[in-house]
């Protein structure tokens, strides 16, 4: 049995944008978030932090949206 991931196709960078959050070293109070171009595979976003609060998530996505720019889908 394999896991089969879905293939995704953007036209071009900045067009789909994966985010995601690591709880592995949750048990010492961190936690990771981190944000990842589709097509051109640049991290948007990558962050350490202590809680995993919408709010967080929030605030550093809108950081790099002024950055980066937001994505379009």
């Amino acid at each position: 049995n394999c896991l089969h991931r879905p293939v995704y196709r953007v036209p071009c960078a900045n067009a789909l944008w994966h985010i995601d959050g690591h709880h592995k070293h949750i048990k010492w109070g961190f936690i990771i978030h981190e944000r990842v171009d589709d097509y051109s595979r640049l991290i948007t976003y990558l962050n350490l932090s202590n809680n995993n609060l919408a709010i967080t998530v929030l605030t550093h996505f809108l950081k790099a949206v002024d950055e980066y720019s937001h994505p379009s889908r």
